[in-house]
């Protein structure tokens, strides 16, 4: 250290020694003064913290230049954080009262944006669908006794939040498999004695799908080998499928979203990536196997236009089925009506949703439900919509044996249309309705549990 200091103070010379040292802390404090005062006197640390939040929501959410705002950058640009060239591109400054509506006003652009990349159809699925269009084309206009069929026997009593996951593995397995899908859709004759066929549900853009419309397929509807989703988990996971079933026409019997199994399976795990390589499979199947039938598209168009204007938040409450615990054991209820407003209104206000901006749409089976919304929301100048509203009831409570006409089966399908519309979702815990609404809507729901709390579907 004595090579550092005067020649005097290395001697020894204890009054320079002090003179030395004052006049450097001196020095000192004039320049922090002056760094203090062109920095307008705003905390470096607090605002470095400000930034910092910032930055971590902008990484977890989507590196977008205009989806999150800093509100001090304007105030102190010599700051670390807001210095950085790149940090400058992404915020602009912002009163800082507003800070919090800003920094959730900006989390729903961010959920948005997400969901519109999660919607682009990646272009190796688009080019595996062009090339299964040709091979069902003329499968259903030869009526080939060679191709490979796998014929989805959707369940007679199951809903359709069922039915829909069934589906889509279906026509996975087609993809991958090199078969030809076609769809034996039947409805429960004592639950369901008005039957929605499946060309009127739905219109796919890759052609008709219905078994009947298949001259000789009515005898392997006998005999062919019906594969259970339940009893086929390990060959669904491990095995080559067509090694494993390699009879020319299965039929295959899911209430359960399988693909997981079709993801993690050796042989198929590569070209499932590189089919759907973010991981997401529903919505994009949906697009060509399930857009709605044109008597139910008006009703989805009208509805929408009337109702479904700026911040959505969709509802759905499954209050009458009773739901299983972890052993499989049927005793759980899920809670009132009240708690599922409370986590919408929560998740309102968290995104920073402006009252006379959003709207809450309600789809439940239970015109009780509907009531206590009416209530609810009404009571807190909050606007509130049902399905209901453009086309009434004809019964006064939706339960599970309100299946009995052709409209309520046609307007479970609407409903389900309308919940992935939304911005945010709550949903019902072991409903596979919800589930199946979600995904078709990219949307990562809320799920109120038996004990009146919520889980977040994306932790």
């Amino acid at each position: 250290m004595r090579r550092w200091l005067p020649k005097s103070m290395a001697r020894g010379d204890a009054q320079l020694t002090v003179v030395y040292v004052g006049v450097s802390v001196v020095a000192c404090l004039l320049v922090m003064m002056l760094w203090a005062a062109d920095h307008h006197a705003v905390d470096p640390h607090a605002c470095q913290s400000v930034c910092d939040q910032q930055l971590a929501l902008q990484t977890n959410l989507r590196k977008d230049n205009h989806l999150l705002e800093c509100p001090k950058c304007a105030a102190c640009p010599q700051c670390p954080a807001c210095n950085d060239a790149q940090s400058k591109s992404w915020f602009s400054a912002h009163e800082t009262e507003n800070a919090a509506h800003d920094v959730s006003a900006n989390i729903l652009k961010a959920a948005r944006a997400y969901r519109a990349a999660q919607a682009l159809t990646p272009p190796t699925l688009e080019a595996a669908v062009e090339a299964y269009r040709q091979k069902h084309y003329e499968f259903m206009q030869t009526g080939s006794k060679t191709e490979r069929v796998i014929i989805y026997q959707a369940g007679e009593n199951d809903g359709y939040g069922n039915r829909l996951p069934g589906l889509v593995t279906a026509f996975i397995w087609a993809l991958l498999d090199d078969r030809v899908l076609l769809v034996e859709w039947r409805d429960d004759k004592v639950m369901m004695p008005e039957p929605a066929p499946f060309h009127e549900l739905f219109s796919p853009r890759i052609g008709q799908f219905d078994v009947d419309e298949v001259e000789h397929m009515e005898r392997y509807l006998k005999t062919a080998p019906v594969l259970n989703g339940r009893t086929i988990w390990e060959q669904m996971s491990e095995d080559d499928l067509g090694e494993a079933f390699p009879q020319r026409v299965i039929k295959f019997h899911s209430d359960d979203w399988l693909f997981p199994l079709l993801q993690g399976n050796p042989h198929y795990a590569a070209r499932v990536r590189q089919l759907f390589p973010q991981g997401r499979a529903f919505a994009h199947v949906a697009k060509y196997l399930m857009p709605l039938g044109p008597k139910l598209q008006a009703k989805f168009d009208a509805f929408t236009r009337e109702h479904l204007q700026g911040n959505i938040i969709g509802l759905h409450l499954r209050l009458q089925k009773v739901m299983p615990d972890d052993k499989g054991v049927k005793r759980f209820r899920a809670p009132g009506p009240s708690t599922f407003f409370d986590a919408a209104r929560m998740l309102q206000l968290g995104r920073g949703m402006a009252d006379n901006a959003t709207v809450f749409y309600v789809a439940t089976e239970t015109a009780s439900a509907v009531a206590a919304a009416r209530e609810w929301f009404g009571e807190r100048g909050l606007r509130v919509v049902f399905l209901d509203d453009m086309f009434p009831m004809k019964r006064k409570d939706h339960r599970d044996a309100e299946r009995g006409s052709a409209e309520a089966l046609h307007n479970a399908i609407v409903e389900m249309r309308l919940l992935a519309e939304a911005d945010e979702m709550v949903g019902t815990f072991a409903s596979s309705y919800s589930y199946s609404a979600s995904a078709w809507g990219n949307i990562i729901p809320y799920y109120i549990m038996p004990d009146r709390s919520y889980w977040y579907a994306g932790v």
